[in-house]
């Protein structure tokens, strides 16, 4: 019984051949070792692979794309941020969008020169979209870019500080804000604006200047000069606990 069993399992089945016909590709030979089974036409499963592989192929990079944005400081909420899907709601926003997009662009030309921006306004208006739409093309283009927010910049940089279980220093946590060819800073004026906290942001923006690397930065804070709060001479600038403009948030150098 055992060897008839074998004998059974070793005999090779008969394939069985027959002539179909694709409506495309016209005539051709179908085999089939399976009555439910006949193959199909040859030049349409080529087709169909080859398909599969451009579909995984486009998935890989879209994956790998993400990743890279991921790496670069950007959370969920923002991978898919582009220019073309921010919508304006006013004619103030449909202005901006017709101006920042040549920022990156531009943004060889922009580099060399260490050319910043700021995206300044109230909350709500889609600023950090647009600043991740310029990091988005800037990447692209194969710059490098970080997106940071200022707290967790101030964070990144005081945890090197900790001698015990630190994993990396002082100048190489800094390194990851002062190197790459665009800083998009957001959320600049959301800090307890202590000493520390603006000699931190002085020295990484200070460190950008001196190498011509630009920062786009991202606040709701006005700019000093749309505050009636003008520079006396001789009267010593003390920034206040709650910074009501960009200079307060940055330091009276900046």
């Amino acid at each position: 019984l055992l060897r008839g069993n074998m004998e059974k399992i070793i005999t090779p089945s008969r394939m069985k051949r027959k002539p179909r016909n694709c409506p495309e590709h016209g005539d051709y030979e179908s085999c089939s070792m399976d009555p439910k089974f006949w193959t199909p036409c040859p030049v349409c499963q080529d087709r169909q692979e080859a398909e599969r592989i451009q579909a995984k192929m486009a998935q890989n990079r879209i994956e790998s794309f993400q990743s890279m944005l991921r790496f670069a400081g950007l959370g969920k909420r923002f991978l898919d941020k582009s220019f073309a899907n921010y919508l304006p709601r006013s004619a103030n926003q449909r202005q901006i969008l017709a101006v920042v997009p040549d920022y990156a662009a531009n943004f060889p030309a922009n580099l060399d020169a260490g050319r910043c921006l700021g995206l300044i306004g109230d909350a709500g208006n889609g600023k950090t979209h647009l600043g991740v739409a310029i990091l988005r093309e800037v990447i692209t283009a194969g710059y490098k870019g970080r997106y940071v927010r200022a707290y967790d910049l101030f964070k990144a940089i005081k945890e090197s500080w900790n001698s015990i279980g630190a994993k990396r220093g002082e100048s190489e946590a800094a390194a990851d804000f002062t190197k790459p060819d665009l800083l998009v800073l957001d959320e600049v004026g959301v800090q307890f604006n202590t000493d520390t906290e603006r000699t931190l942001l002085f020295q990484v923006i200070d460190t950008r200047y001196n190498d011509s690397l630009p920062p786009l930065v991202i606040s709701t804070l006005p700019k000093p000069a749309s505050v009636n709060q003008p520079d006396l001479p001789g009267i010593d600038w003390e920034p206040p606990l709650n910074p009501k403009t960009l200079e307060d948030a940055w330091g009276f150098a900046l």
